[in-house]
């Protein structure tokens, strides 16, 4: 269980079940008692109540155990049935517990964590991506400090945290902590945030995949881990990108499924080489689109608008480029076709 960064938290609980050997005895005349080790409620304690109930109707107990405030530790908390008070037999059983001292966190849980995985062309930085990091003791929060470090320097170099001089001319990760007002909660506790700004420049040859660990420490304790996945790919060969090679079992439709386009796209697309849609050539290579280079200060979106077409479709025909919209970046290549769809409900407004 975790410690507890506030004056009150709410307890942990831990069900167990009572019996007896003799079938005849009655089990609801046992004596139950609980106590910890050391004892709740002293200073030093781990824990400050450790509460015990009956679940009614049934031979079931329940010990809630709440921590003591910010203190951290283990302790023991045993657990006694008795048959009575001076004559009968008596069993303990114990209950190890740890008290995890609180700690600083990252935002990378959850359907709405900010971490996520990065992706870029060989040497080709990546636009400022922010996400969030926080401490569950809210008086550490100042004194939070980030690094990184990178799994494969000959494809992301170990050039860490700022934009120096080294960072410009070998490529590497920079990192910047900034005040926020947001929040983020982890377990029961709601973290105030610090923002995260990273960006990161790859070795301008290699290209790989690589883990990118996160270090967060308050100065205390062993520092937080968080990894990311980076994907640094190669830069695609102009004479093959934006198509498709036909194979034997290939007609228009599985292709055009595959990059979720109409079938008539692909015919359209391909009509200059193509007499029929059903003479496909196992080995000859089809157009799937046109070749686009991202400039600066476009978006999904505004490419979408352009070339007539969806945002969701340019993803869809770029996934291994597009993670979202913070993975464009001026100079890459995207693949874009027309929407057929788009266009008409478009077009009959």
């Amino acid at each position: 269980m975790k410690a507890c960064p506030t004056v009150s938290c709410a307890g942990t609980s831990i069900g167990f079940v009572v019996g007896h050997s003799d079938p005849t005895y009655s089990v609801s005349s046992l004596i139950i008692t609980v106590a910890a080790t050391p004892l709740e409620g002293l200073d030093d304690s781990p824990l400050s109540e450790v509460r015990l109930r009956a679940v009614p109707n049934s031979f079931g107990w329940t010990i809630t155990l709440f921590a003591n405030g910010k203190n951290s530790g283990e302790t023991t908390v045993v657990v006694t049935a008795q048959e009575d008070v001076l004559n009968g037999q008596t069993v303990e059983r114990l209950f190890r517990v740890t008290v995890v001292a609180l700690a600083p966190v990252f935002d990378d849980s959850g359907p709405s964590r900010t971490v996520v995985d990065l992706r870029t062309l060989v040497g080709t930085p990546t636009f400022p991506y922010t996400f969030l990091v926080g401490h569950e003791d809210p008086e550490l929060s100042s004194s939070l400090s980030l690094t990184a470090f990178s799994s494969d320097a000959t494809v992301l170099p170990n050039v860490c945290c700022d934009s120096s001089d080294a960072f410009m001319a070998q490529g590497g990760i920079h990192i910047e902590l900034v005040p926020s007002t947001r929040t983020f909660v982890v377990g029961q506790i709601v973290i105030n945030a610090w923002e995260v700004v990273i960006s990161i420049r790859p070795d301008p040859t290699n290209f790989g995949e690589l883990t990118l660990t996160l270090r967060l420490s308050d100065g205390n304790q062993s520092p937080t881990l968080s990894p990311i996945k980076v994907t640094v790919y190669d830069r695609p060969k102009m004479e093959s990108f934006c198509s498709y090679d036909v194979l034997v079992q290939d007609n228009l439709q599985s292709i055009a499924d595959l990059y979720g386009m109409h079938w008539m796209t692909l015919f359209f697309l391909n009509n200059h080489t193509l007499d029929h849609p059903d003479n496909l050539v196992p080995g000859s290579r089809l157009s799937i689109g046109r070749a686009y280079v991202v400039k600066k200060g476009d978006s999904l979106y505004s490419i979408a608008k352009q070339y007539g077409t969806s945002w969701q479709h340019i993803k869809a025909m770029n996934p291994a480029a597009v993670l979202d919209e913070k993975n464009l970046f001026e100079g890459q290549l995207l693949c874009l076709s027309p929407d057929l769809a788009f266009v008409a409900c478009r077009h009959r407004q």
